[in-house]
């Protein structure tokens, strides 16, 4: 399912596509980052991106709905996959599955896995799509009934070699990055976990694994790959999402500082306030390169917008070249 490339230097950018190629060619694409008018002046004055902990996602099925889809797997497909759906039905054991089918638990709880160590991992997510001009997106940035948004059109590439590191580094990277579409269709969703379920299911039937190893491969997939699976009902957004896995246990203390190279040497935990809840994140910075479109929300009043983001984009190093495009979607009010 990880599809290899020769993008970046660094091995631990991996692309996430099973099913569709977005992902596989994101050379040329551009991807859409839609956002309030504060939040767009922060990113782009500061050329730092937001990457949330995926625990404070607005929603709540993030991380939780690829395990309903594993556990409803097991139902209609243990025949076909025994060994995979046995390791599934243990590693879920101590959790109640008709809750974890109904996304309803609040905590998921893994089996231990007797003579194996799963190190833990924080995820970190920053979140786009492929939509330039979507109005269920624009609908999240109305302010007392009007349209007050931007979205930020990004070279994928450019955004993830913030992430490379000098391949002559012997060092070993503190994160993994994974990046590609969202899947939504549960015929491909299914297809997707097929594919895992054969190359599982083989490995086992060779004897290179045991129980345990799948366990931790089923843990491992759910907490990497599983973030690119959502329900159907979150279509509309087009989503295309760049997922931080980091471990502290990866690297000594002294050295965590040392997350990347030459495209971006500074890498940090911070903590803001949204709708009340502290949320921790990571601040990622990018290159001003990386900005290919600004487009501006329905009904903005557009010559002066245009020329208010001409001027930050010559105070913030930022080509007064870059386009800029009002939305063209035609609401009144």
């Amino acid at each position: 399912m990880r599809k290899p490339q020769n993008k970046f230097n660094s091995p631990f950018i991996k692309s996430f596509s099973p099913g569709d190629s977005f992902s596989e060619t994101i050379e040329n694409k551009v991807v859409y980052h839609y956002t309030s008018p504060e939040a767009f002046l922060s990113i782009v004055k500061n050329k730092c991106l937001r990457f949330t902990d995926v625990r404070f996602m607005n929603d709540k099925s993030e991380g939780k709905y690829i395990i309903k889809l594993l556990v409803e797997f097991t139902d209609k497909h243990h025949s076909d996959y025994p060994h995979f759906c046995n390791a599934i039905s243990e590693l879920f054991k101590e959790n109640d599955l008709e809750s974890l089918k109904k996304v309803k638990s609040e905590s998921v709880k893994y089996a231990p896995i007797q003579g194996l160590k799963y190190i833990d991992q924080r995820h970190f997510l920053f979140c786009l799509s492929t939509g330039s001009d979507l109005l269920n997106m624009w609908n999240y940035y109305v302010h007392n009934g009007n349209y007050q948004g931007y979205n930020i059109g990004f070279d994928p590439v450019s955004l993830l070699k913030s992430f490379e590191v000098d391949p002559n580094d012997n060092y070993l990277n503190a994160f993994t990055v994974y990046y590609g579409p969202i899947i939504y269709d549960a015929a491909a969703q299914e297809k997707a976990i097929i594919d895992f379920a054969s190359q599982m299911e083989k490995r086992y039937n060779r004897g290179n694994y045991k129980l345990g190893y799948l366990m931790v491969e089923i843990r491992k997939f759910v907490e990497t790959e599983g973030y690119f699976f959502k329900s159907k009902a979150f279509e509309a957004e087009n989503e295309f999402r760049i997922m931080i896995c980091i471990s502290d246990d990866r690297i000594p203390l002294e050295e965590s500082s040392k997350y990347s190279g030459e495209y971006n040497k500074k890498i940090f935990e911070d903590i803001c306030v949204k709708n009340g809840v502290v949320i921790p994140y990571l601040s990622i910075s990018f290159p001003a390169t990386a900005i290919k479109r600004i487009t501006i929300s329905p009904i903005t009043e557009a010559e002066i917008a245009k020329a208010g983001i001409k001027e930050l984009f010559r105070l913030s190093g930022i080509p007064t070249s870059t386009a800029v495009y009002q939305s063209k979607i035609p609401i009144r009010y």
